[in-house]
């Protein structure tokens, strides 16, 4: 009779371990329940021997009661031996109640783990489709005020050919400003005049003037045409002029 003992990795402190063999094609229980107990002082490691376990590749659960904590695979040979599962599978920590820290099944079942700081549930996903596109576009209506105003700005320099008349600005040469010929006009006395009318006035008051006494007159282009009056302040050796019209 060959005696296989089988040791699995388990949290500590369990109350009354057992273990279970199972066929993996069809989850068949092989043996009875075997008690099982901590190896060392460690306490993470429980042993349980069966007596003539079949050979071949098995399923290895350890029960806290009767409750699953540990789940493995094992490969048993038709010899007296220990058989060590090291990659056993810690159920507590992947199917524990609500509070455990690691636990998984709690994001599927809405039991354990809730609050911003872990994953969304499918309902909170869900929830997040609601709007529709006309909401969408209510919501933004009501709270952008300026929206309304920038679309109409928008229009507004669409109809007022805003980048045509930009444009338009730099078709002006610097040969048009040079040699392009001046439209006569003066200023009237007193008033600010256009740089056109300064030009044109300091022009004919160089080249179209006369002086009668007190009275300097300053003709325009035509020669006989008056295009204003300055008075002087002396006849024969004046200091100061004023324009008079």
């Amino acid at each position: 009779m060959a005696t296989q003992t089988v040791q699995i990795l388990a949290p500590t402190g369990l109350s009354s371990p057992t273990m279970r063999l199972f066929t993996i094609d069809t989850g068949t229980q092989v043996n009875s329940d075997q008690t099982a107990s901590a190896v060392g002082t460690s306490g993470v490691l429980y042993s349980a021997a069966f007596a003539d376990a079949p050979a071949g590749r098995l399923r290895v659960e350890l029960f806290s009661g009767s409750t699953v904590v540990a789940a493995s695979e094992v490969v048993l040979t038709a010899e007296t031996a220990t058989f060590v599962c090291v990659d056993a599978v810690n159920v507590v920590q992947i199917s524990g109640d609500a509070v455990a820290a690691d636990s998984l099944e709690s994001q599927y079942d809405g039991t354990g783990l809730t609050g911003d700081t872990y994953p969304a549930t499918q309902a909170e996903i869900a929830a997040l489709n609601d709007p529709s596109a006309a909401a969408i576009r209510a919501e933004i209506d009501s709270n952008s005020t300026q929206l309304a105003a920038i679309v109409a700005d928008t229009n507004e320099l669409q109809t007022d050919d805003i980048p045509g008349l930009i444009a338009a600005l730099n078709n002006l040469s610097a040969a048009d400003i040079l040699t392009t010929a001046l439209t006569e006009s003066y200023s009237a006395d007193g008033a600010a005049p256009t740089l056109t009318q300064a030009v044109m006035l300091i022009l004919q008051h160089l080249s179209e003037s006369s002086i009668s006494g007190t009275t300097k007159t300053v003709k325009k282009l035509d020669g006989s045409t008056t295009a204003a009056t300055f008075t002087l302040d002396d006849a024969t050796t004046p200091t100061s002029v004023t324009r008079a019209t």
